[in-house]
């Protein structure tokens, strides 16, 4: 599989996996977990971004500087991660 085919696939399962909202923007975006919030449920990456995190994203499992696929809605300072996942292994190779 390329990068055409699994950037595709990504985009795909974020497009099913997330319930469509017609007043929200919906993304996807990678980067490195620079900061981990568990009290305040939020994520900072290393570039600067905020995110506040949902319930159903377990915080335990990720760790400061772990590149993160994250599925969020929402734009500038009201960016919501839907879901965090580890970056796939195979699209690293790409980078």
């Amino acid at each position: 599989m390329n990068l055409v085919h699994s950037t595709v696939a990504i985009a795909v399962y974020a497009l099913i996996a997330v319930p469509a909202h017609a007043d929200s923007a919906h993304g996807i975006t990678s980067g490195l977990i620079s900061v981990i919030d568990v009290e305040q449920r939020r994520i900072e990456l290393a570039d600067g971004r905020n995110f506040s995190v949902t319930p159903k994203v377990k915080l335990s499992k990720r760790r400061v500087g772990e590149k993160v696929l994250i599925i969020f809605e929402g734009q500038g300072q009201q960016m919501k991660a839907l879901k965090v996942r580890q970056f796939p292994e195979r699209l690293k190779t790409f980078e």
